[in-house]
Formats: C-alpha cells, sequence, structure tokens
C-alpha cells in the first residue's frame, strides 16, 4: 500500500487524493478544534503573566494577544463549525499556525526586543509541533509554513533587532532541531493516517464487494425472477466498477445474436438505439469477447471505433463515453450473453474490477440457465417422468453453481472476520455470516433431496426412547413457541422403538418446524402414544389447513400453500418432501388429516422395540478445536475455481498454515518437482476439476509420490452419481459452502487419522 502515494510529497493520484482529503478533514476536525482552544489558552495565560514577566511592554503585549490573535483564533475556532470547513481544512490549520508563529515573531522582535542570550525563539519551538501534528497541518504544508516562519524569524531578528549573531545562530539550532523534529513527527503521522485510509478503503471495497456478492447469491437462490435477478447484478457491476452504466445482454442461438436483456445507468437515447435491433455475434465489444472467451476492453473508444457498434458510435461520443468492458456470460463452453459497462473516463479498468465482474457474469450465466432450466421444467410439466428428470438436472446443477460462489464467499468472510475481530468491520463480518448461515441452510435443503434420491443415505435401526427424542425437541422449539405467543403441547411417554434415530429426528423436526411456521394463533401438539402392535406419533397444529386438492402436492419440492411471492421466510417448500422421503426410507407409514380453517394433523406410525436391542447411538462428541495443531502445517487447496484458491489461502493462512495452491494435478506436480513441495500435511481437494479431472484421482496419485498424506473432498456437487462415487472412495467430504469452524474440525480429524 505505501507505493499508493508519493512518498516524499505525501499525496496520491488526483481523485484518491481529493477522497483521501475530504476523509481527512472530516476525521482531523476534533484534533484541529482541540488544537485552536489549547491555543487560545496558552495566548490567554502568557497574557496573564505578562505583569511579572515583562511589566515593560505589557501593554503592546496585550493589544497582540487579546486584540489580533485571541479574536483571529475564536473566529476560526467558530470556522470548523461552518460546512466550508471539511474543503478549507488545511488553509484553515495553515492559517492558525501562520497566525501563532508571526505574533510571536512580531511580539518578541518588535515589541520585547530581547538582548544578550534571550531565548526568544521559546515561542516558536511549541508552535511548530502543534502546527505539525496537534493542528493536524499536512506534512507539505508544514514545510512551507515551518520554513517560511524560521525564515521571517531570522530576518526580523537581523534587520530589526540588536541580538547578536552567535545568540541568533545558537537559537537557530533549536528552532531548526525541533522544526525537523515536527516534521518528522507530521511526516510520520501523515503516513500513518495514508496506510490506515488505505487499509479500510481497501477493507470497505471488500465488504462492499462481500455484500454485493451475498445479495447477488440471494437473488439468484431465492428466485426464478430472471429480471429481478439480472437487474440487480448490472447495478451492482456499475456501482463497484465506478463506470457510468452497464447493460447486459443474452445470446438467442439460433438467431446467433445479443438482445439487450437489462440496462443502469444508460440514457434513454441509448438504451432505445440499442434495443432497436439485436448485435450480430461478430459484431462489436461484445462479440470480441465471445469470441475470445475471455473480458475485452476499449480504453478509448476513439482509438478503437471498429470495436464499437456503429450505429451506436456516434451516440456514445455525444454522450461522453471513452471505455468500455466487456465480458462474456458462460457456463463451461455455453454462451448465454454478455455483461459491458461504459464509462466517462479514459483508461484501462482494474484487474481487480475485471475479476468481479467476471464472477457477476457467471452469477448472470447462472441466473439465465436457470430461468431456461425453469421454463423448461414448466413446459414439460404435463409429462411426469421428462418433468422430474429436468428437476433432478436443475437441482443437480443449480446447487453447484450456488454452491461455488457461496463458498468463496464463506471462505473471504471467515477470514474477514479472523482479521477484524471487533469493531465496525468485525461487526459487519458477523452480519454477513448469519445471512450466510441462513442462505447455506436453504442449499443444505436442496443436498438432503439429492443425497435421499441418490440412495446415499443408508438407515441404521436401533431400539430408541421417544421419551428422549421428543423432550429434546420440546426443548429446541419451547423459545420459538413462546415467542410466537403459542401454546406448546408435548406429551412424551417412556416408550421403545426401533428405527434410526437420527433419522426419525429430523422427520419429527421437520413436522415439529412446518407446524409452528404456518400456525399464527392457537397451539400445536407433539404427542407419542401406543396403539397396540404400533406406536404412533402425531403433530397437530391449529393452523390454515390443507385443502383437499392440495394434500398430495405439499409433499412435492418447492410446492407451497399461500406463499406466491417466494417468501424465503418459509423456506423453499422442502420439509415436507424430505419427511416423505424419509418416511419411505424408514418403511414408516405417513398420514395426513386436515380441516381448512382448523388446523392438520401429520401422524407417523413406527414400529415397536424388539429384544434385539442395540445400544443407542451415541451423538458425535464435538471436536476441540485445537489451532495449535495447524500452526505451521503445510496445507495443499487444489481447486480449479481461482477465487476459490484465494479464498482458500487467506483464510488458512490466518489460521496459521503454509498454504499451497494449484488447479489440478498437473499444477501440483509442477510445484513437485520445480518448487520442491514435499512437506505436505494435509490435501483439501475439490471433488470435480476442469477437463473431466475427479479430485479422488489427483488425491490417489499424489499419494503415490508424497505418500499416504491425510486428504479430504470438498464439492458443491450434489448429483446422485458423485455423491455415491464420493462415498465409495473412502475420503471425507465437505458440502459448500464449507465454514471456518466445519473446515478446521475436518482438517484436524484428518491430521488425527
Amino acid at each position: 500500500m505505501d507505493t499508493a502515494f508519493d512518498r516524499l510529497t505525501l499525496s496520491f493520484p488526483k481523485d484518491l487524493e481529493e477522497e483521501f482529503r475530504r476523509d481527512y478533514a472530516l476525521k482531523s476536525v476534533w484534533h484541529v478544534r482541540l488544537g485552536i482552544g489549547l491555543a487560545i489558552a496558552l495566548w490567554s495565560l502568557f497574557g496573564l503573566l505578562d505583569p511579572w514577566i515583562i511589566p515593560d511592554v505589557k501593554e503592546p503585549a496585550w493589544v497582540i494577544r487579546f486584540v489580533f490573535v485571541v479574536p483571529s483564533l475564536l473566529l476560526i475556532f467558530l470556522f470548523t463549525f461552518s460546512e466550508y470547513f471539511q474543503r478549507l481544512s488545511q488553509p484553515t490549520a495553515a492559517t492558525v499556525f501562520m497566525i501563532s508563529a508571526l505574533a510571536l515573531i512580531v511580539m518578541v522582535n518588535l515589541v520585547i526586543r530581547p538582548g544578550g542570550a534571550h531565548p526568544y525563539t521559546a515561542g516558536l519551538l511549541l508552535s511548530v509541533p502543534c502546527g505539525c501534528v496537534i493542528w493536524r497541518l499536512r506534512f507539505i504544508n508544514g514545510v512551507w509554513a515551518a520554513s517560511s516562519a524560521v525564515a521571517i524569524d531570522n530576518a526580523a531578528a537581523v534587520w530589526l533587532t540588536d541580538i547578536p549573531a552567535a545568540v541568533i545562530m545558537n537559537n537557530d539550532f533549536f528552532l531548526v532541531s525541533a522544526t525537523l523534529l515536527g516534521l518528522v513527527a507530521g511526516y510520520n503521522m501523515e503516513t500513518y493516517i495514508r496506510r490506515d485510509f488505505l487499509q479500510r478503503r481497501a477493507a470497505e471495497k471488500s465488504i462492499e464487494q462481500l455484500n454485493a456478492l451475498r445479495e447477488i447469491g440471494q437473488s439468484v437462490g431465492s428466485t426464478l425472477d430472471l429480471e429481478a435477478v439480472l437487474n440487480t447484478i448490472v447495478t451492482h457491476a456499475v456501482e463497484l466498477s465506478g463506470a457510468s452504466g452497464g447493460a447486459i445482454y443474452e445470446y438467442d442461438g439460433e438467431t446467433q445474436a445479443f438482445h439487450l436483456r437489462t440496462s443502469h445507468g444508460l440514457e434513454t437515447e441509448l438504451v432505445e438505439i440499442l434495443r432497436a435491433a439485436p448485435i450480430p455475434r461478430n459484431q462489436g465489444a461484445i462479440g470480441q469477447a465471445v469470441a475470445a472467451l475471455r473480458p475485452i476492453q476499449i480504453p478509448d473508444i476513439l482509438e478503437k471505433p471498429d470495436l464499437v457498434l456503429e450505429r451506436a458510435r456516434p451516440v456514445l461520443t455525444r454522450l461522453g463515453y471513452r471505455s468500455i468492458l466487456s465480458v462474456p456470460l458462460r457456463r463451461e463452453q455455453r454462451i448465454f450473453g454478455g455483461l459491458v459497462v461504459a464509462g466517462r473516463q479514459v483508461g484501462s479498468f482494474s484487474n481487480e474490477i475485471v475479476n468481479l465482474l467476471e464472477t457477476f457474469a457467471a452469477q448472470s450465466g447462472l441466473a439465465i440457465d436457470n430461468a431456461r432450466l425453469f421454463r423448461e421444467t414448466e413446459e414439460k410439466g404435463r409429462q411426469l417422468e421428462v418433468a422430474n428428470l429436468a428437476r433432478s438436472r436443475f437441482l443437480a446443477a443449480a446447487s453447484h453453481d450456488l454452491r461455488q460462489p457461496l463458498h468463496t464467499l464463506s471462505l473471504y468472510s471467515a477470514a474477514l472476520k479472523l482479521h477484524a475481530p471487533d469493531g465496525a468491520t468485525g461487526e459487519i463480518a458477523s452480519h454477513i455470516n448469519k445471512a450466510l448461515a441462513s442462505l447455506s441452510a436453504l442449499v443444505d435443503s436442496l443436498l438432503d433431496i439429492s443425497k435421499l434420491d441418490a440412495g446415499a443415505v443408508q438407515p441404521e435401526p436401533q431400539n430408541l426412547s421417544l421419551k428422549t427424542l421428543i423432550e429434546r425437541i420440546e426443548a429446541d422449539y419451547r423459545p420459538l413457541a413462546n415467542g410466537k405467543g403459542l401454546e406448546f403441547h408435548v406429551a412424551a411417554p417412556d416408550i421403545l422403538v426401533e428405527t434410526d434415530p437420527v433419522l426419525l429426528e429430523r422427520l419429527v423436526r421437520n413436522l415439529v418446524d412446518n407446524a409452528f411456521k404456518y400456525t399464527a394463533a392457537g397451539n400445536v401438539t407433539l404427542a407419542a402414544e401406543a396403539d397396540g402392535p404400533r406406536v404412533r406419533i402425531s403433530v397437530r397444529d391449529t393452523g390454515p389447513g390443507i385443502p383437499a386438492a392440495e394434500r398430495e402436492r405439499i409433499f412435492e419440492e418447492f410446492y407451497q400453500i399461500g406463499n406466491p411471492e417466494r417468501d424465503r421466510v418459509q423456506g423453499l417448500g422442502l420439509g415436507l418432501a424430505i419427511v416423505q422421503r424419509l418416511a419411505h426410507l424408514l418403511g414408516l407409514e405417513l398420514t395426513l388429516e386436515s380441516e381448512p380453517g382448523r388446523g392438520s394433523t401429520f401422524t407417523v406410525t413406527v414400529p415397536p422395540a424388539t429384544d434385539r436391542r442395540a445400544s443407542p447411538r451415541a451423538p458425535a462428541a464435538p471436536v476441540a478445536a485445537k489451532p495449535s495443531v495447524l500452526d505451521g502445517a503445510r496445507v495443499l487447496v487444489i481447486d480449479d475455481e481461482p477465487d476459490v484458491r484465494a479464498g482458500m489461502r487467506t483464510l488458512l493462512e490466518q489460521l496459521g498454515c503454509r498454504v499451497a495452491v494449484c488447479s489440478g494435478y498437473a499444477d501440483a506436480e509442477r510445484l513437485i518437482d520445480q518448487d520442491g513441495l514435499e512437506d505436505v500435511h494435509v490435501i483439501v481437494s475439490d471433488f470435480r476439476l476442469r477437463q473431466h479431472e475427479s479430485g479422488i484421482d489427483t488425491v490417489r496419485r499424489l499419494r503415490a509420490r508424497l505418500g499416504q498424506v491425510p486428504a479430504l473432498l470438498v464439492s458443491g456437487d450434489t448429483a446422485p452419481e458423485r455423491l455415491r462415487e464420493a462415498q465409495s472412495s473412502g475420503l471425507p467430504l465437505l458440502h459448500k459452502p464449507v465454514s471456518a469452524d466445519k473446515l478446521m474440525e475436518a482438517m484436524l480429524a484428518a491430521l488425527r487419522r
């Protein structure tokens, strides 16, 4: 960050310097007021001491102090409360310094006129550090102000007094020393302030980008309203890039042309021209970006007019646009369109902005792809088998691509919290983490559906006490009932049943959660009772009830009664779909009784326990976090996404690890052969890498070279065949997004093994 400003003059480039000066003035106003107040107090105090210190000339000294200096400083103090102070803060500080310095020079050399070895520069010795530090005079201003004061003082001493030259030189030694010390202190102070400004600015930009990614991720994950998602993306793209306007184009494969889908910040005249006719695939900056499959920049459209759409060129020029950045929207090798931003400044956009817009472009492509998949699902809804296939494809693709940016965001958010655990930045990081936890819970519901459909969940029947299970659920939901003003009735008899305790508890919890979600007044009841050779667990509520025509559909994925706006407070509509799958997996009977306006009752029938009792499966003890185990550990991160690699490096280095990153086996082999990477303690690999490379195969090949290094897989893929493949490999599998705690627990467990 030091290289961002001139080390001699302490100044940024023009635009950044203006931003810094506003920030500097805003943050130093209280220092300036305090400094002026101190100066007024000192001038007044010495005025009271004048009758004892300089009785012969006390009247002229009082005139200087109380007629000129103190009133001037009071006026300047009042000016610091003016709206103009922020723009004139440095001239104000310089004026305070020069008033004090010149008044001292006049008083000493023209009024007091000391003789002999009198230390006549004592007042200036105090004023110089005040000007450089207390009054927050910037270093470059402090140089000319202090130098001017010293020069004027010497001229006055030589030409207007009889002070011996030896005395002048002796006093100059101390005055110049104080000046240099004050300037060095001011230089160091301003250097620190400028570094702090850059760090705060970078942190604010990172937070702004993280919030934009979070908002876009939520938009993509919570709605299939393509216009809303694309509007969100193009708005953030324009704001964060500093551009004047932007647009998103959608590609039509049949006509091989780009159609304007949405825009932000562009003038109506320009939008009408761009909408008038589609852009052929091989024309304009967007055509070049798609052909090259990478971002294309035009630093000055006047120098490269051939890259600008011919019909739009005159309007762009007349409206003052000079630079353009075009990013292709694609997913793998499929083109969906282009994201374009245009600015009125000549020059290229920074690499940081280009990378950010590539992430936005990936989100746009995902949104367009999701919308197309959803339209395809709706069109084939009459054909049950085809609709189910389309829905499965949507779950696998959307869940994977949602988890990638969520995982990156989770890593950076955790690293940000570790970097700044307290203060405003730490609080913002905590809010981001809470929002991520909520969004991750929604994505986890998609994963649960995929796991159950894939057959990757195998029940482990055991004898368990319903009393213990129901009391645990009651303890968790009692605060929710109290918060909503609902009665929560529980009947928990000590009955033993035989089934998988973890899966049964998930099933019952989903039913209880659903009851509280849709019950606004009255009560919810959770009860168990023996009914002959069977045991019934029922969940009753006094909610709105379910019409007879809807009782089959409520068990479908994403279907919700009375939620056409897709309010995320009511979830994704997957809770009852998971209940039905769990009941089928456990071989339990699930029934529903409901009366509109009076409530619903869900009942699940469980077999009683038999004599062949297995010991209850104890919940896994939480792994004690021992960050010291990770200190200095060499971690090899393998992921084909640059953002994920960068995020993992940032987080793991915050945890004390030594991190090496690569995109696949060939990249890892280069690290081993060329960089001498041998002492790897644990491998963290993405499951699905580029060019059909598998993380499982990559780990196997690396172990052949490095030995049996502990390893774990991280994946956002929820396709059934992928889940079964990961399960059979024997490698621990984490599902994106992975929190810092889960990642650390998995790494510690791998290192222990």
